[in-house]
């Protein structure tokens, strides 16, 4: 494989999510018009609870940024304000910022280490916020709910004396 090809793709792969949104804007194309997108698994939990066969799904936003080369992602910020426009783009990221804020305090106050490894996580999405959001995926939400569960229900037997719990 000529080294070329593989350097325009590692390029195009890094750069993809800003000039995604860059060129998303450029072409004056339209924002804030599905808001449920950024929220899309929980809508679905939600449809499926009430017996609705229907699954929320969002349209995929394919953009040219040069040539023949397109992109589907367009940065964290960039891919919640293309979906939700900036009153629920701002809403949407102080309650994101308040999430992992409150994974951070709560792993510093409580040393358990459930919620440092939850924090983490969502540092790690926003390590890799410049290529696209991560929160329109089901891990997102199920990663910190089954933590905490897990560290709670371990809580609880722990307090109960649980013979099971008997060696912490």
């Amino acid at each position: 494989m000529p080294i070329k090809f593989v350097f325009t793709h590692f390029m195009t792969y890094i750069f993809s999510g800003p000039l995604g949104l860059s060129e998303y804007l450029k072409q004056n194309n339209e924002i804030g018009f599905d808001p449920g997108v950024i929220v899309n698994p929980l809508i679905n939990i939600y449809n499926h609870f009430l017996g609705d066969g229907e699954l929320y799904n969002y349209k995929n936003i394919m953009t040219n940024i040069g040539g023949d080369i397109s992109t589907n992602t367009k940065t964290f910020f960039g891919t919640i304000y293309i979906y939700s426009g900036s009153f629920w783009g701002i809403i949407y990221t102080l309650i994101f910022g308040a999430m992992t804020y409150s994974f951070l305090i709560i792993s510093l106050k409580t040393k358990d280490l459930i919620f440092l490894v939850i924090y983490g996580t969502f540092l790690t999405m926003l390590f890799f916020a410049w290529f696209d959001s991560y929160t329109g995926n089901l891990f997102f939400y199920e990663f910190p709910t089954f933590g905490i569960l897990l560290y709670l229900t371990y809580n609880t037997l722990r307090k109960k004396n649980n013979p099971i719990m008997q060696h912490t």
